[in-house]
């Protein structure tokens, strides 16, 4: 009633006079309707308020042992909701750190020879007989430091171990294929010079020409039996397979470096060169069933290309294991590291 009399009061002030009697019959039907309406419901009133007023302390009483916090100050209420958020986030950050764990053990299982040492920086962990700390007790931070220290530590050696695997099979087919080359190359000599030794004997022979043709013809089947066909395409097919392996070796670096950075798009070239000299190798020896079937110059030219693909083929590794992203992976210390990649290289 108060703001409404105030209402009016401004309204008579601002309006012209004219309008004072219209607002006083407006002021006093508001009165009037008022006073009509408190003097009907005060009956009701009167009848039900203390069963309401009741109600109402009991469903109060009801909320305040529910949720005690309304009976604290403000200030109270405030620390007391932040602690309880603060611990609901921890939780759900400690799960998910739970689970991120899980996740790196299963992607990136630690090694059985257990030379990865992932606790070595961290600074609680310093003697022997310290106890150990329990891990949903540690602070998120130092969770997510271990686990970072663990994928990245876990990473680099699973990387260098497949880089270190790529080199030592490429070392031995270029071992393998060089020797096979040398076979061939020994075998084709040593017919050669066996059947120019028989013909010359026979041409030099005089009265016992007869003895010489049929010793000839036993030296020259000697020497077919101990080189047939069947060892013949044994070493042609073996030729054949180290010198694919060494082709799909290429492709596979060539493919790696074509997505990676652009500071290993320099090596792309001389990748590429490799690759081809591989395919020549490939292709030398393909389709073919007898020695007789490779000419000494073919031959020849193989040597320089095994040469080139050995020394370009490992420069380029290295290369490769050299890059940031291989970087990365490395510890910030280097003498605490404990996986080296001489190491990984002994244990192939």
């Amino acid at each position: 009633m108060d703001s409404h009399a105030k209402l009016l009061c401004q309204c008579e002030e601002n309006l012209p006079h004219g309008f004072t009697p219209y607002l006083e019959a407006a002021e006093n039907l508001t009165v009037s309707a008022a006073n009509l309406a408190l003097e009907t419901s005060r009956p009701v009133v009167d009848r039900f308020g203390n069963t309401v007023n009741t109600y109402a302390n009991k469903g109060l009483d009801t909320l305040e042992s529910k949720v005690p916090i309304i009976t604290k100050e403000p200030e109270e209420m405030l620390e007391i909701t932040k602690s309880k958020a603060t611990n609901m986030i921890s939780s759900r950050v400690d799960g998910a750190l739970g689970v991120t764990e899980q996740y790196v053990e299963y992607f990136l299982p630690r090694d059985d020879d257990g030379l990865l040492d992932e606790d070595a920086d961290n600074d609680s962990s310093t003697e022997e007989d310290e106890v150990e700390i329990d891990p949903e007790t540690k602070q998120p931070t130092e969770r997510i430091r271990e686990i970072s220290n663990k994928v990245r530590q876990r990473s680099y050696k699973k990387a260098m171990k497949k880089l270190s695997g790529i080199q030592t099979r490429s070392k031995e087919a270029l071992n393998k294929l060089s020797f096979t080359v040398d076979l061939i190359q020994y075998a084709q000599s040593s017919l050669n010079s066996t059947s120019a030794g028989i013909m010359d004997s026979a041409n030099r022979a005089n009265i016992t020409v007869q003895n010489g043709v049929n010793t000839a013809k036993s030296n020259l089947q000697s020497v077919t039996s101990t080189i047939n066909k069947q060892v013949e395409e044994n070493v042609l097919q073996r030729a054949i397979l180290l010198s694919r392996q060494l082709s799909d070796t290429c492709s596979l670096v060539e493919s790696g470096i074509l997505k990676t950075s652009p500071q290993l798009q320099p090596l792309l070239k001389k990748a590429t060169q490799v690759k081809e000299s591989t395919d020549e190798l490939y292709q030398m020896f393909a389709n073919k069933t007898s020695l007789s079937q490779l000419p000494v110059a073919v031959l020849a030219s193989a040597r320089p290309k095994l040469l080139f693909v050995e020394t370009s083929l490992l420069q380029i590794l290295e290369k490769i294991s050299d890059q940031p992203p291989i970087a990365w992976l490395l510890k910030s210390h280097q003498e605490e590291q404990t996986t080296s990649k001489d190491e990984i290289c002994e244990e192939n």
